[in-house]
């Protein structure tokens, strides 16, 4: 037993003796066997010498001085034309477009219808009215709506301006007696539009009269106080709706005949 120990120490010794000197040689190998890389070498730089550049001579011709003798010439500068200016161009202004005028007729009014003549036995026959005057108060001033008939012939006819109804009234007086009214309208229940007339005494004859009809006939004319204290036959007046004071009129039939031109038939 201890004869085979000691030649396993002696093998293993071995061993490691052999790879001892196998490191060895492979060092010994790379220092002195493998060649090291050898670094490039550049190649010298030769300069070559520097050639001088040779500027060209420029030969400057003498400056002949002139003879005294000889005056210097003058040129006179060549004559400039003046510049030619073009006329301006004028820009016509541009005309207006007129715009077609269209005429417009003048509208032309109506004439205003005329106005009628004061026909024949306008209320009472044309010679009465010669009697007939306007209601003036006590200080000369035209009153509206009034006319007056100082004498009146019995049997006159009494005439309609207008188509209306009658109606009838008495007046008891103070001093004594009656007086006949009667209301001339435009419509059966009096309205505002009539013509009231006072006298002593009349027989109707209608009480639809027509515009130019003869509606009664006065019976008695003896004068009456009114109350401005003046002595009349007959008095005619226009309800007061129907008044115009117009004191350019002072003819009594003219002034009258205008006042019932505004009075307007009921429809």
């Amino acid at each position: 037993m201890k004869k085979w120990k000691n030649n396993s120490e002696k093998e293993e010794k071995g061993i490691w003796i052999l790879l001892g000197i196998m490191a060895i040689l492979i060092i010994a190998w790379f220092i002195f066997i493998v060649p090291s890389p050898v670094p490039p070498v550049n190649p010298p730089v030769i300069e070559e010498p520097m050639v001088p550049v040779k500027e060209p001579v420029v030969e400057v011709p003498p400056v002949e001085e002139p003879s005294a003798l000889i005056e210097p010439i003058v040129e006179d500068p060549p004559l400039e034309e003046p510049a030619v200016e073009d006329p301006p161009v004028k820009e016509e202004p541009t005309a207006p477009v007129k715009e077609p005028v269209v005429e417009v007729p003048p509208v032309e009014e109506p004439p205003a219808p005329p106005v009628p003549e004061i026909p024949s036995n306008f209320i009472v026959p044309d010679e009465v009215w010669e009697n007939a005057s306007l209601l003036v108060s006590a200080d000369g001033t035209p009153l509206p709506g009034v006319v007056w008939f100082s004498e009146i012939p019995i049997g006159t006819r009494l005439y309609s301006p207008i188509d209306g109804y009658i109606s009838i009234m008495e007046i008891n007086l103070k001093e004594g007696g009656t007086l006949f009214g009667i209301i001339l309208s435009t419509s059966p229940d009096r309205g505002y539009q009539s013509l009231n007339f006072l006298l002593r005494k009349a027989t109707l004859l209608t009480i639809e009269p027509k515009t130019g009809e003869a509606f009664a006939v006065i019976e008695d004319a003896s004068p009456f106080q009114t109350l401005l204290e003046k002595e009349v036959a007959l008095e005619v007046a226009i309800s007061p709706s129907l008044w115009e004071s117009n004191s350019s009129i002072t003819d009594p039939k003219t002034y009258f005949w205008s006042v019932v031109q505004a009075i307007k038939p009921v429809k």
